[in-house]
């Protein structure tokens, strides 16, 4: 009975913490709107401004220093001003689904990211500075623009997936790519744009 009784508190003590998890402040809350993030943008750490039909990047960006995730996909933004370089805490970043074609040079500022995302959108290269982010883990390219892949990548040791599909690539950067990146998941597939 005392155990059954220990275990009831123990559950009713828990249950208010598990209804409160996503109150604004909490590390794990995601913020869906910029004037709601500027409120506190000290307590920012994910901010999804996804399909939001933005056509640059938002200056408020630069408020947010805690930024760990950051999900601007499906949006209609076509050039990527250098302010994107300024966010160094962010982890994970996804601006697929957009319009752009040039990855700006200070990309490689974002040294914590592990997880990138710039699939559909119209990249013709990678900038060089790019084998700087050395906590890369994950890289989606699929359905872009790219006929060329630098051979700086090579410095992407730790990089787990690579998603080159549906890019007008040359047939030897294939067996280029495995030597360069041997530990590597790539993924390759015809220069289709099929669900663009």
């Amino acid at each position: 009975m005392r155990k059954n009784f220990i275990l009831i508190v123990v559950f009713l003590l828990l249950v208010p913490l598990s209804i409160n998890a996503q109150s604004k402040g909490d590390f794990d809350y995601v913020f869906t709107s910029l004037s709601a993030a500027n409120e506190n943008p000290d307590m920012v750490y994910h901010l999804d401004l996804s399909k939001g039909k933005l056509t640059d990047l938002p200056e408020e960006l630069n408020n947010f220093s805690n930024l760990i995730t950051l999900d601007l996909s499906k949006n209609k933004i076509s050039l990527l001003s250098p302010l994107l370089g300024t966010l160094t805490n962010l982890e994970e970043l996804n601006l697929s689904k957009n319009d752009f074609s040039i990855i700006p040079f200070n990309i490689n500022e974002l040294k914590k990211l592990r997880k990138l995302d710039l699939s559909k959108n119209n990249i013709r290269e990678i900038p060089e500075e790019m084998a700087q982010m050395k906590s890369l883990r994950d890289l989606n390219l699929k359905q872009n623009n790219l006929k060329k892949i630098p051979k700086e990548i090579e410095a992407l040791q730790d990089l787990k997936t690579l998603n080159l599909q549906g890019n007008p690539l040359p047939t030897n950067i294939e067996e280029q790519l495995k030597d360069w990146l041997p530990t590597t998941n790539i993924l390759f597939t015809s220069s289709c744009r099929c669900g663009f």
